[in-house]
Order: C-alpha cells, then sequence, then structure tokens
C-alpha cells in the first residue's frame, strides 16, 4: 500500500470538512474594527427617553471584538452610563455566527421585513440585523421577534436561531469595559414627572452651543464628543437634570442622555 495514501486521505477529510463552515474571511476594507454585524431593538411602548437612549444589543467587528451590553446594578435610580463591554470571541464562534448569517441569507436581501406578528400583537418592538460584507449592507427587521416559538418565516426563524447564538458567544466569553472612541449625547424634555426623592439638578456639563446640535424630532437634540466628556456622568443617575447652558435663558432642565457612539452608527439618530 502506497505510503502517501493516509496523508492524502487525510488532507482530503479536512478539506471536506472545511467545506461544512465558511471562511473567516477579512473585512472587504482589510480594517478589522470594521463592524460586521450589529443587532439592535426600537420601536414598542416605552417612554420616548428609553426609544432614544437605547443602543445596539450586539456589535460584532471584522476582527472578533464583540461589543455588548453587560449585566445592568438593579438599583434606583440606576447609572446615566450604558455598561457596555467588549469580548474577543474566537475563531470557531466566529465561524459559527458566519454559518448562521449565512442560514439566514442575509447577503442575498438589500433591506426586508417581517412584520407578520402584528396581526396578534400591539406595541411590541422590533429587531434588526445589520450585516456588512464587500457588497455592502444588508437589513433584516422583525416586529415582536420571539412572540411564536414556530415562526413561519424561515428568514425570522434563522434570526431568532442567530440570536441564540449570539447569546450563548457572550455569556461564555470573558468580557472587559469598552471605551469608545466617540460619545453621542441627546437632549431633551423629560416625559417622565420629577421624582423628588431623588431630585438632582446639575450644572450643563459641556462646552458648547445647544444652537449648533443636530435637530431631532419631538424637541430633541444631538450632538457627538470625544471620550474626555464620559467623567463629567459618571456619577449621574437615570433622573438627573441639566440647566439650561445659557445663563440668560429662562429654560426648564435637560433630560441628557449619554452612551457610546458604536461601529457602524451614524453620529445622530434619524430625525423623523
Amino acid at each position: 500500500m502506497d505510503a502517501k495514501l493516509p496523508a492524502l486521505l487525510l488532507s482530503a477529510l479536512v478539506a471536506i470538512s472545511a467545506c461544512g463552515q465558511p471562511a473567516i474571511e477579512p473585512p472587504p476594507t482589510g480594517n478589522p474594527n470594521d463592524p460586521m454585524l450589529q443587532i439592535h431593538s426600537e420601536g414598542g411602548f416605552a417612554p420616548i427617553e428609553f426609544l432614544m437612549g437605547a443602543g445596539p444589543i450586539y456589535t460584532l467587528l471584522a476582527g472578533g471584538d464583540m461589543i455588548s451590553q453587560g449585566p445592568v446594578a438593579e438599583i434606583y435610580p440606576g447609572p446615566l452610563l450604558p455598561n457596555y463591554q467588549v469580548a474577543k470571541i474566537s475563531e470557531d464562534d466566529m465561524a459559527e455566527i458566519r454559518q448562521a448569517i449565512e442560514n439566514m441569507g442575509l447577503a442575498g436581501i438589500t433591506f426586508e421585513e417581517d412584520f407578520s406578528a402584528a396581526a396578534f400583537v400591539a406595541d411590541a418592538g422590533t429587531t434588526v440585523v445589520t450585516y456588512w460584507d464587500g457588497s455592502g449592507e444588508h437589513v433584516y427587521s422583525v416586529y415582536a421577534l420571539g412572540i411564536s416559538q414556530k415562526p413561519t418565516n424561515s428568514r425570522t426563524a434563522g434570526f431568532a436561531s442567530m440570536l441564540n447564538t449570539i447569546d450563548r458567544i457572550a455569556f461564555q466569553t470573558p468580557a472587559e469595559p469598552y471605551q469608545p472612541e466617540d460619545v453621542r449625547v441627546l437632549a431633551g424634555p423629560s416625559t417622565m414627572e420629577p421624582n423628588p426623592d431623588f431630585s438632582d439638578i446639575r450644572p450643563w456639563p459641556l462646552q458648547d452651543d445647544l444652537d449648533l446640535w443636530t435637530d431631532l424630532a419631538n424637541g430633541w437634540k444631538c450632538n457627538t464628543f470625544g471620550p474626555e466628556v464620559l467623567p463629567d456622568f459618571e456619577t449621574a443617575t437615570q433622573l438627573t437634570r441639566w440647566q439650561e447652558p445659557d445663563p440668560l435663558i429662562d429654560a426648564p432642565t435637560y433630560t441628557l442622555l449619554v452612551r457610546p457612539l458604536l461601529p457602524g452608527e451614524p453620529e445622530c439618530p434619524a430625525a423623523g
């Protein structure tokens, strides 16, 4: 028997096995810090502060860094700054996520929605996944994802399965605090009644003119800063209110929503 045959058979088996998993491809630009996948939730029945201030649930970068929302202390009022964590996931986990993306067929769509659950549930949120590859951006959104244990839409079923996979990987992978390059700040009127037991009114913390901020809906404004502003908010809570920056203007206090601006996000949310 030819001594080379076992080695050839082994090579063939490795090649066949590799065909079962998509290769870990580099990002289109060659930058490992480019976003590859992002999942966020939008809409639903909640105060506007929650809806506008919520950030992505998961952001997976091409190099394997996964940014996610970490645990939050069960205290009231909660801290103003969210607890974003970053973990380096393994190549095996990266391959599993790529396989889930392939199973969903995300690369084959540009934009697609599944609102079938709206027929039997109201005021639910919409879960959105965005995938970036060499051909551009691919977006799929599902209203009330998870409300049905057996979704009839195969892509929605694949999305639910992929989210479960990412949940498991995030839970099993050690993480550390995420250090952002940019910070998004939203300023606007609060819709929540003030709580006299937790009154906390502070001077305006930022050195800029509100008139130069980007206008959003319902009287809200947006601006982006560097990470040097974060210490100004470390002791603030979700009930902290901020005085009008111009001392000559007699105006109500502002609510500020402050969080890291993650890769793949616009500097400010859509104005509509």
